[in-house]
């Protein structure tokens, strides 16, 4: 697999649904699980796991 640049929220959160089989067209369903994303990866930024940038 090709290593890709930077992905933003949405595309992460798009990612994400498509491989869990869930309805991307759902926006209260997309808004929620994007800002879990968000949450998840500056909890783990925060803690040094991840790049924050």
């Amino acid at each position: 697999m090709e290593r890709e640049g930077p992905l933003d929220t949405r595309e992460l959160t798009r990612r994400l649904m498509k491989s869990k089989r869930l309805n991307v067209n759902d926006k209260v369903l997309f808004q929620t699980i994007a800002l879990r994303v968000v949450q998840t990866l500056r909890v783990r930024a925060k803690r040094g796991q991840i790049d924050g940038s």
